[in-house]
């Protein structure tokens, strides 16, 4: 399909998803992914789960798992609740990742918005309010 192709919609006879391909097989469970996180933390806590940039400053499962429920409970007392949805604006980093993740955990959607590289704080912005942050007072 190139992008002049137009859209097809699949026929009502095409299988949905690899169960409906294969009757009787049956799909893995659903798991979120900040459970994910905290699996690998506790199977492997020291091992690095994020690097970043030329210095390869990394972040090990373990401290990835504990910023995660860090920025969690800061979106919550911020006023966050599960089912609302925040926009963040911010350079790739760790601290990226652990804000993404970390709403993830707080059960809020997360809406990802182009940035420039800087190295101003990461911007979390909710519809009924913007506030600033630095990571690394988490």
């Amino acid at each position: 399909m190139t992008p002049d192709s137009p859209c097809t919609t699949p026929s009502p006879s095409a299988p949905r998803s690899p169960a409906a391909a294969n009757p009787g097989t049956a799909l893995p469970p659903f798991r979120a992914i900040a459970d994910l996180v905290r699996e690998h933390a506790a199977a492997r806590p020291t091992q690095p789960a994020l690097v970043q940039g030329r210095q390869r400053s990394s972040l090990d499962w373990q401290g990835l798992d504990r910023l995660l429920d860090r920025v969690a409970t800061a979106l919550q007392q911020g006023g966050a609740r599960p089912g609302d949805s925040i926009a963040i604006c911010a350079a790739n980093s760790i601290n990226y990742a652990a804000v993404f993740l970390g709403a993830l955990r707080a059960g809020v959607a997360v809406a990802p918005l182009p940035s420039v590289s800087s190295q101003s704080p990461v911007l979390v912005k909710p519809a009924w309010r913007a506030w600033s942050a630095q990571i690394s007072t988490w």
